[in-house]
C-alpha cells in the first residue's frame, strides 16, 4: 500500500485521487459510485480500535492519506457518505473521534486518536473494509520476544482530546428553514422542509365539510411518518425540526464560520400585495380608456388613459421612463394606478363594462399565492348499475369562478416581476339541460416597479342578442303579426382585462443611513438681545 500527502492531495485536486495505484480488491476493475452506508466498532481498548465500514453496491480504491500520527486518514474513490452512516457515539477508547471530507469524488474519513497511531486496512469481501487503529506496542512486544530482546518501553500516558475540537452549538432559525440551511452549507446532502403548508379542500360544493380547512404539517413525510424530530446530517451539522434549528458542531473557528454563513441565510425576505382587477370591457369601452394590445403576443398593454389614446411601444415618457415588449415582458415606465381606476370605472358607470372581481392578495417574494373564488354547478348524472335498481342518479359539481395565481418577486433596484395565471369562467348558456361553461385564461410574466400598473388582455368572448318586441294582441297574430312585431338580432364582443398593481412591503432592513444632525449656531454676542419694538 502506498501513502500519499495531504498536501498533495489538495494541490493536485481530489478528482486526482481516483487515478491512484493503490491496493484495492481485485473486484473493483471497474468501480462505480458507491455509498457508506454503515460504521461499526469491532473492538476497542486502550491502545486499538478496529472499524468495519459498509459500502453500497460494493466498496472501491481506497489508501491512506498524510502523513500525521495522531489523525490518521484514509481516502476513497467514487465514493460518497449515506445519510445512514453516522460516527459511532461509543468512541470511548484509543479512537477518540472520527470526522468526515467530501472532496469531489473522494470521501475522507479523519481518525483522532489519543496519541500517535498506526492505521492497517484491509478489504473483508467486496461491501466491507476493516480499518484497525493502535499504538503500535503489541507489534512491537511480539517482535520483541521473537527476537529474544527486552519488551520496548511502555507510551506516555494518553493525552486527552482538546475540548476545543469537540465544540458545539445550537442556532436557532428566525426565517430561514432547515432544509434551506442544511443545502447551502453541505454538499449533496438535503433534509426535509421543516413545515409543509399542505391545503386540504375538497372543492366546490362537497358535503364533506371535515376536510375544508387548511393543515400546518409539522416534519411531515407522506413516505415515512416515523421520521424524527432530530436527525444528523454529516458529523459537522444537525437538525431540530421542533425547534427550527441547527446543531453545529467542530472547532470554535468552524462553528464560527459556519455561523456566518447562516446569519447571511437567516433574512426575512420582502412582501408584495397584488392588488388586481378583472374587468370586461366593450371594444369602445377599451378604446375608451387607451389600452394597447398591438404588440407581437397580445397579452401585455399599457395604457395613457386618456380618451381615444394609447401609448406605443417604445415610447419614452417625459419623465424618462421606458415602456417596452420583449417576450410577454413589460418594462413599465411610472403609470398612475389612480387614473386607470378612474378610467375603468367611468367606462362601467357608462355601461360599457362591469367589474367581474377585485381580488386582493399577500404573498412572499417568491412564493406564490393562489385566490379562488366561483360557485359550484349541481349536474345529474346517470350511472347504469345492475340488480334490480340499474340506474341511480349521482350529482356531480363543476365548479366556476375565478382562479387567479400569481408569483411575485422583488428585485434588489425595486422592480416587481411577477408570474401571472388567471382562469374565468362562467355559465353561457344550457343544452339539454346541461350547462354550457365559457372558460377564459391567460397566463404571463411581466416586470414593473413598484405601485406602476399592467394589464393583462386579449381574452375576448362573442355573445348573440336577440330581442322581440310587438304590438299587445296584434303581435301575435297569424300571418298579419309580422307587421305589429320587430325582432332585432345583434351580437355583443367584450373583452377580458386583468388590471395588477404591485405594492411592496419592505422588511425595513434597508434602512436609509442616519442623517447627521444640523447644529443651532448661536447668534452673535452684539445679536443675542432683539432690540424692543419702537414706543415701548
Amino acid at each position: 500500500m502506498r501513502f500519499f500527502s495531504a498536501a498533495a492531495l489538495l494541490k493536485s485536486g481530489a478528482v486526482f485521487f481516483v487515478s491512484l495505484c493503490i491496493a484495492s480488491p481485485a473486484w473493483a476493475q471497474a468501480p462505480s459510485p458507491s455509498a457508506l452506508v454503515d460504521i461499526q466498532v469491532v473492538a476497542q481498548s486502550t491502545n486499538q480500535t478496529r472499524l468495519r465500514l459498509t459500502f453500497t453496491p460494493q466498496a472501491n480504491s481506497f489508501g491512506s492519506i498524510g502523513t500525521s500520527v495522531t489523525q490518521p486518514a484514509i481516502g476513497f474513490a467514487l465514493t460518497s457518505r449515506g445519510n445512514s452512516a453516522a460516527s459511532p457515539r461509543q468512541l470511548n477508547g484509543f479512537l477518540r473521534q472520527i470526522s468526515f471530507e467530501q472532496l469531489d469524488t473522494v470521501l475522507v474519513m479523519r481518525f483522532l486518536t489519543t496519541g500517535p497511531s498506526q492505521m492497517i486496512t484491509s478489504a473483508v469481501d467486496a461491501t466491507h473494509v476493516d480499518v484497525t487503529l493502535s499504538d503500535g506496542v503489541e507489534k512491537a512486544v511480539r517482535k520483541a520476544v521473537a527476537d529474544n530482546l527486552p519488551p520496548p518501553p511502555p507510551p506516555p500516558p494518553a493525552s486527552p482530546v482538546p475540548p476545543a475540537d469537540q465544540g458545539y452549538e445550537l442556532v436557532m432559525l428566525r426565517y430561514a428553514d432547515v432544509s434551506e440551511v442544511v443545502g447551502l452549507l453541505t454538499e449533496g446532502l438535503t433534509v426535509k422542509s421543516n413545515v409543509s403548508f399542505t391545503p386540504k379542500s375538497p372543492g366546490f360544493g362537497s358535503t364533506n365539510n371535515s376536510n375544508n380547512s387548511y393543515v400546518i404539517q409539522q416534519a411531515q413525510n407522506t413516505e415515512n411518518n416515523d421520521q424524527p424530530l432530530g436527525q444528523s446530517v454529516d458529523g459537522s451539522i444537525a437538525v431540530d425540526r421542533r425547534l427550527n434549528a441547527v446543531w453545529l458542531k467542530g472547532s470554535p473557528e468552524k462553528i464560527a464560520r459556519m455561523k456566518a454563513q447562516i446569519a447571511l441565510i437567516d433574512v426575512p425576505v420582502d412582501s408584495v400585495i397584488l392588488e388586481t382587477q378583472l374587468v370586461e370591457l366593450t371594444d369602445s369601452g377599451a378604446r375608451s380608456i387607451g389600452i394597447n394590445f398591438s404588440n407581437a403576443s397580445g397579452q401585455i398593454g399599457v395604457a395613457t388613459f386618456q380618451s381615444g389614446a394609447s401609448i406605443p411601444l417604445g415610447y419614452t415618457p417625459n419623465g424618462g421612463g421606458h415602456v417596452s415588449h420583449d417576450g410577454g415582458t413589460l418594462m413599465g415606465g411610472h403609470l398612475s394606478s389612480v387614473a386607470l381606476q378612474a378610467a375603468i370605472y367611468a367606462q362601467v358607470a357608462k355601461g360599457e363594462g362591469r367589474i367581474v372581481s377585485r381580488p386582493r392578495i399577500s404573498a412572499l417574494s417568491g412564493s406564490t399565492a393562489r385566490i379562488i373564488t366561483g360557485d359550484a354547478l349541481p349536474i345529474l348524472t346517470a350511472i347504469t348499475l345492475s340488480g334490480v335498481n340499474g340506474v341511480s342518479q349521482q350529482v356531480q359539481y363543476v365548479n366556476v369562478g375565478v382562479t387567479l395565481q400569481i408569483a411575485p418577486r422583488v428585485t434588489p433596484d425595486g422592480f416587481v416581476s411577477s408570474n401571472v395565471f388567471c382562469v374565468v369562467s362562467s355559465v353561457s348558456g344550457y343544452s339539454q339541460g346541461y350547462p354550457t361553461i365559457s372558460q377564459r385564461e391567460a397566463q404571463t410574466t411581466a416586470i414593473v416597479r413598484d405601485g406602476d400598473t399592467f394589464v393583462i388582455g386579449g381574452l375576448t368572448q362573442e355573445s348573440s342578442i336577440k330581442s322581440r318586441s310587438r304590438v299587445p294582441l296584434l303581435g301575435d297574430l297569424p300571418v298579419v303579426g309580422t307587421a305589429f312585431r320587430y325582432e332585432q338580432a345583434s351580437k355583443a364582443k367584450t373583452d377580458l382585462f386583468i388590471v395588477v398593481t404591485p405594492h411592496v412591503v419592505r422588511t425595513g432592513l434597508l434602512k436609509a443611513p442616519p442623517q447627521p444632525e444640523r447644529e443651532m449656531e448661536a447668534p452673535p454676542a452684539d445679536q443675542s438681545r432683539v432690540p424692543p419694538p419702537p414706543g415701548l
